[in-house]
């Protein structure tokens, strides 16, 4: 990453089980893709399922919801489940201005 890049959003994630919970805090925009990309598939590949905990998210744009789409589609592939754990108002609020509510349950 360079230097200079500030980051807007954090990623944490823990093993429970196995399953990989990832926390996400902060603003979820187009500079912080590749990073949710990297953690997301980092996890698939070690954990019979992943699941996302967005309560801390302030804000999320098109670039983020399809950065989740496109690791959902990830997960599946790999024949593994993706899911919403948790959401904050404005992540909830995009998943149904998008009609995409069911789409990580």
């Amino acid at each position: 990453m360079d230097a200079s890049h500030r980051t807007n959003a954090t990623f944490d994630s823990r093993l429970d089980g196995e399953a990989v919970l990832i926390t996400v805090r902060g603003e979820f925009d187009l500079a912080e893709v590749e990073l949710f990309q990297q953690t997301v598939r980092t996890a698939i590949e070690g954990a019979q399922a992943v699941g996302i905990d967005m309560a801390g998210v302030s804000f999320i744009d098109s670039s983020g919801l399809r950065a989740m789409l496109q690791c959902r589609a990830d997960a599946e592939s790999a024949g593994k489940k993706l899911r919403l754990v948790d959401s904050s108002p404005v992540v909830a609020r995009l998943l149904e201005l998008t009609s995409l509510t069911d789409a990580f349950t």
